[in-house]
């Protein structure tokens, strides 16, 4: 079927599209969620002149002696990841994030800009803006300043399309920074589709195939490295569909695997692949994949979209024609338009053999540690020879947890108000405590069984090894089953399962769907009272977890606990994992403090959040709580030495870059004081987070780097604030006229012109004013949404503080002073750099 014999998929109500007089195109996008904030942009087709772009940012008619990229730096609008500009095949982007709408001078001045640039070409153009806007002033400012456009040439063809297809794979090596784990990518080419069908359900269904089959090879691939004794790191499936980009479709398929084992890996990768493309998928594994999927639609759907978000759907809209229908519409396309289950399974299938193929549209991408150990000729006769290979395919239907010993029933005696959440505290007669809250997730719920007692409790920790705590508890025999097909049997049923151990408490947290909540009790209950640990799985752990961490070295995360370390020199709990620390025997021990902790389950908190009804809740509670043991010992919390360094201190390391691991040019910087908690120090503290980042917009301009800012909030071992930077350098063809990405000591100089003067930072009032109401906007968000609620709530029933009760009014008390106050504290504590260059 043509695209334009299918229905539209029609706008999203917060979407306003059209065009100016002189052929502008425009997308307003009305979205409050960052209050005084918004993204603006201008896209123009065919440019493919980096040069003319980057002059642009330099002068403007209407900017006079003051370069444009200034006057953005100086308002804190600073560069986006590839810089101002990025440059697909057939167009230039210019991009401005976080323009702050609340003072109209600098709003009306960013839209100036973007029509000074669109006065300079006169090919087709689109002005976009995303965010907190009055979106009818923003049309009257359009009208008039598109007057000073020439008139557009629209008789500019779009660039022509052509789907080359390819009978032969092509192989490509690169290098990586990681030491002992390699990438086999598997990246599958596409035709695209015409413009005439992407704002059409055609798109819907591939992206609904395509994340099909990705869930059906993840479970499959996961299954058969662990049988053949293959250590997997991970497993990623990634599909750029046509609103990606101006060329062919991609599906990459990604295994992170041990490299000396690179051949036996890509043997095996192949034989997951060709059997998936000769044997197809079986309706048990499509139908939890379908389900799987559209559980995930769903939930994406109900989520408000950030502001860079929607700037990106405009942009694809505007460039290829892609959709700009509503979360709702397309998740509700999604989950209703079925066909019976023979038939879609049979057109997965269909799909799934039209895309695989051991040549076809193929290229296989190596990222090893050192190219030049690797025979590329080796791995090509390992791939063929895995394809034709029979031990790629499913090992049948997920095993079943043994049923547990009916529990003894308990009652209700106790139903009150809970304050913090706005649901029900629930006092059962073992002494559990259940705290409900009714929330629109439909069709499932979040959960959470926080039991006090940390990590510290565990028989002979050596340093360091608490950061592996937590996954003990998934490596044992639970209910019968190995941790590996305990965890197949919760994502059968769509149900999700974290473990965090701190200091302060266990933690087991996740979702699923709201029919099967008895489901999850019986699991809990198993995981409770029906549990063992597995020697073999230890040894499987330690060998794919060295590659993960190896995998993940130097990511932004690893940095921020790396700093923690030198930080926090001698610390007997970080949270980073060194493989060094984790020791033989860690199971059994382990084993005895989670024992410990289930004996008393009263001793913690239940918290269920979501689409549950409340009637059927408590009858499902009564019978079930009473299965969990608990007693009248209470956990203390232990005394932990958590010295800082004082000063400053700078550490160097030299990047390898690629596509494995995470080291990437650049300068971080950690920040941390000692501050007693308050709601008010805390938010104080957020703000000032904002007014450092700003500063570092305009510091950086002219050094070619972006930064972004983040901060920590700990309340045990210590209470203290962090605040992380991490500044990287853009793209020289993202950058204005005559502006080069900086090195490393280049932006170390820069950060130190802030961090080095935290005291004399300017704080304007109305940039302190505008960026607490967006603070609060935020906080506002966060309470609405039940994981982060339930996240401040286990915080408030474990260490004892409260970040819910007044914060719209401790927000309200954030001022210059206070966030000079928590400036001051900053500038006076702990600083460590780190450069990798």
């Amino acid at each position: 079927m043509q695209g334009q014999e299918l229905p539209s998929l029609g706008t999203a109500p917060e979407i306003k599209r059209g065009s100016l007089p002189d052929g502008i195109q425009f997308y307003l996008v009305t979205n409050p969620d960052r209050k005084g904030f918004a993204d603006f942009a201008l896209v123009q087709r065919g440019r493919q002149d980096a040069a003319d772009a980057r002059a642009l940012l330099r002068e403007l008619p209407h900017f006079g002696r003051r370069a444009p990229y200034r006057f953005l730096a100086d308002h804190g609008i600073g560069y986006g990841a590839e810089g101002y500009i990025s440059l697909p095949a057939d167009a230039a982007l210019f991009s401005f994030h976080d323009v702050p709408t609340y003072d109209e001078r600098v709003a009306d001045s960013t839209l100036l800009m973007l029509f000074d640039m669109a006065a300079a070409y006169s090919k087709p153009q689109a002005v976009i803006i995303c965010g907190d806007i009055d979106a009818a002033r923003i049309r009257e400012r359009m009208d008039l300043l598109s007057m000073m456009v020439p008139p557009l040439d629209y008789g500019f063809p779009d660039i022509p399309y052509a789907w080359t297809p390819r009978d032969t794979l092509a192989l490509r090596l690169s290098g990586n920074g990681a030491s002992e784990v390699a990438a086999v990518n598997a990246i599958f080419q596409a035709a695209r589709l015409d413009k005439a069908s992407m704002n059409t359900p055609l798109p819907l269904i591939t992206r609904a195939y395509s994340d099909q089959l990705g869930l059906i090879l993840s479970r499959r691939m996961e299954q058969r490295f662990r049988e053949a004794g293959i250590p997997l790191a991970g497993f990623r499936y990634r599909y750029d569909d046509s609103s990606a980009g101006p060329g062919d479709e991609r599906h990459r398929i990604t295994a992170y695997v041990p490299a000396p084992q690179l051949d036996s890996a890509t043997r095996l990768f192949a034989s997951v692949l060709g059997t998936l493309d000769r044997d197809g998928a079986d309706m048990e594994e499509f139908l939890l994949a379908r389900e799987r999927q559209i559980a995930d639609t769903r939930r994406d759907g109900a989520r408000r979209l950030r502001n860079d978000e929607y700037l990106d759907r405009c942009v694809a809209s505007c460039l290829y024609g892609a959709n700009l229908a509503s979360g709702e519409m397309l998740s509700t396309f999604i989950g209703t338009h079925r066909l019976d289950d023979a038939r879609e399974l049979e057109l997965f299938n269909s799909f799934a053999r039209a895309l695989l193929d051991a040549t076809r549209n193929l290229t296989l991408r190596f990222d090893v540690p050192v190219p030049q150990r690797v025979r590329p000729d080796s791995l090509r006769r390992s791939f063929a020879a895995g394809w034709d290979g029979t031990d790629g395919g499913r090992r049948g239907p997920a095993a079943q947890l043994e049923p547990v010993a009916a529990p003894r029933r308990v009652r209700l005696n106790g139903d009150a108000a809970e304050p913090l959440s706005g649901g029900r505290l629930w006092t059962f007669s073992n002494g559990i405590k259940v705290i409900y809250k009714k929330m629109p997730t439909p069709r499932e719920f979040r959960y959470a069984l926080m039991l006090r007692g940390g990590v510290a409790d565990v028989p002979q920790l050596h340093a360091g090894e608490s950061a592996f705590v937590a996954d003990m508890l998934g490596l044992s025999r639970i209910g019968g089953l190995d941790g590996d097909a305990f965890r197949e049997q919760l994502d059968a049923n769509g149900i999700t399962l974290q473990t965090t151990a701190t200091l302060s408490d266990l933690r087991i947290t996740g979702r699923a769907p709201s029919a099967q909540l008895p489901l999850l009790l019986h699991t809990l209950l198993s995981v409770a009272g029906a549990r063992e640990p597995d020697p073999a799985a230890f040894a499987a752990y330690r060998a794919a977890e060295a590659l993960r961490v190896d995998r993940e070295a130097l990511s932004p995360r690893d940095v921020d606990d790396l700093m923690d370390d030198i930080l926090r020199p001698d610390y007997f709990y970080p949270e980073r994992k060194r493989m060094e620390n984790l020791h033989d025997g860690l199971p059994d021990r382990a084993e005895q403090y989670f024992a410990a902790l289930f004996d008393k389950v009263g001793d913690g908190i239940f918290v269920l959040m979501g689409d549950l009804d409340e009637d059927t809740l408590k009858k499902e509670l009564c019978r079930t709580l009473g299965g969990f043991r608990t007693s009248k010992r209470f956990s203390s919390r232990p005394r932990v030495e958590s010295r800082f360094v004082a000063g400053s201190v700078t550490r160097y390391d030299l990047a390898a870059p690629g596509l494995v691991g995470g080291r990437e040019i650049g300068v971080s910087v950690a920040l941390s004081a000692a501050v007693p908690f308050s709601l008010d120090s805390y938010l104080s503290f957020r703000v000032a987070c904002e007014m450092v980042r700003r500063q570092l917009a305009g510091a950086l301009a002219s050094r070619g780097a972006r930064a972004d800012c983040s901060g920590r909030l700990e309340l045990f071992p210590s209470e203290r604030l962090t605040l992380y930077i991490h500044c990287h350098p853009c793209r020289e063809d993202g950058l204005p006229a005559g502006i080069a990405p900086g090195t490393p000591e280049d932006l170390l100089d820069a950060v130190r012109s802030v961090t080095g003067h935290l005291t004399e930072l300017p704080l304007p009032e109305d940039v302190v004013t505008a960026t607490r109401e967006a603070l609060l906007k935020e906080l506002d968000k966060r309470h609405a949404d039940p994981e982060a609620l339930m996240e401040d709530v286990l915080v408030r029933y474990s260490e004892g503080k409260d970040l819910i009760t007044g914060y719209k009014a401790a927000a309200r008390r954030v001022s210059v002073a206070s966030v000079r106050d928590i400036l001051g504290k900053l500038a006076a504590g702990a600083e460590v750099e780190y450069l990798i260059d």
